[in-house]
């Protein structure tokens, strides 16, 4: 949206951070698409916008229905 601003940063509190198990079959369908994104950045270089994202545009940049395919 016009005029709002992405804040990236450490949890608020300590219990904000948590586990959530998932089952192995998920886990290493995020492993695998970490690979891939990890490719990509190594590819832009600093062209990508390394916020640490498990899902991000192409460019790294957070998803928003502007940039969705």
């Amino acid at each position: 949206p016009k005029g709002k601003v992405w804040k990236f940063g450490a949890p608020k509190t300590k219990l904000s951070r948590r586990a959530i198990p998932l089952p192995a079959s998920v886990a290493a369908e995020l492993r695998a698409h970490r690979r891939e994104q990890s490719k990509r950045r190594l590819k832009l270089g600093d062209a990508y916008a390394d916020h640490d994202l498990v899902f991000a545009g192409e460019l790294g940049t957070p998803i928003s229905n502007t940039n969705l395919s």
